[in-house]
């Protein structure tokens, strides 16, 4: 059974309204989990419901229908416990999803699930310290078409490195905003980066109260630093820095080839500091 798509995006989708409009090509869309996502008008979400070009993070598509925006892509970084569950939970959601989306994750689900006889040493190992520390055992295989993977170890503290291809190692600052940017130039060629629901400036996400019921899916840690702190985690500050340190470097990525960094949220940290424009969703 096919999860229900919502409304806006069938009716919109293949209407002569969405036919006719004007999608500005050089541009592309990082979905966070921000609350400013809950303020999108209906035009937006049909502009995006629409879009060739979003990609959307880590455990957005399990409470997608709160926001109504149906991704074309989505990421996933982390691969910390519980980072598992939302692997495997968000694959289930986009599997019934008429149009499914290319998944893009960290190599370690490759070696986890994809192909466990291949790594058999590194697997058995992982395995047994899910199972020890967490009381968790995961399946041996996930059967998901559009699943495609790329590498990115932590080198915070280290030099900036920013990978051209999935090929190469993709940029890294402690935190999933970092690669997904790096992501977003390579699978979106010559694009303008659009950031939406990337607010920083405060620890809830859209999806805070659904969050209460789903304890399971929470990293106490990291959640519990961002509450003291009173921000998102991303941005807490540590001896290694944050990815907002890196952005000019980032900015001059893409301006090597004609783009921009850019956020659909005026009130966003990245605004706020300076470290990117604001534009507005539909320009």
């Amino acid at each position: 059974m096919s999860v229900e798509i919502p409304y806006n995006y069938t009716k919109y989708l293949f209407s002569p309204i969405s036919q006719k409009m004007n999608f500005i090509a050089k541009e592309c869309f990082i979905i966070g989990s921000g609350r400013s996502l809950l303020n999108l008008s209906e035009a937006e979400k049909n502009y995006l419901n629409s879009h060739p070009n979003t990609l959307a993070m880590n455990k957005y598509l399990l409470f997608y229908e709160k926001i109504g925006i149906i991704p074309k892509a989505l990421f996933l970084g982390d691969f910390h416990f519980p980072a598992h569950k939302v692997f495997l939970e968000t694959i289930q959601n986009a599997s019934q999803l008429n149009t499914k989306p290319t998944y893009y994750v960290d190599q370690y689900y490759k070696k986890l699930f994809s192909q466990p006889l291949k790594y058999l040493g590194w697997n058995l190992e992982n395995r047994y310290q899910l199972y020890t520390k967490y009381n968790y055992l995961p399946p041996l295989y996930v059967n998901y078409p559009n699943l495609a993977f790329f590498k990115a170890e932590g080198r915070s503290g280290r030099e900036f490195i920013w990978g051209k291809s999935l090929d190469e190692q993709l940029f890294f600052q402690r935190g999933s905003l970092s690669t997904a940017l790096n992501l977003a130039y390579i699978i979106y060629p010559d694009c303008d980066i659009k950031l939406i629901g990337i607010d920083l400036s405060y620890p809830e996400s859209f999806y805070e109260e659904e969050l209460k019921a789903r304890t399971d899916l929470i990293d106490t840690y990291y959640y519990e630093r961002a509450r003291k702190a009173e921000k998102h985690d991303t941005v807490v500050e540590t001896k290694e820095g944050t990815v907002l340190d890196r952005f000019p470097l980032i900015q001059q990525e893409l301006a090597q080839r004609g783009n921009k960094l850019l956020c659909c949220n005026p009130n966003s940290l990245v605004v706020t500091q300076g470290l990117c424009d604001y534009v507005p969703i539909m320009n």
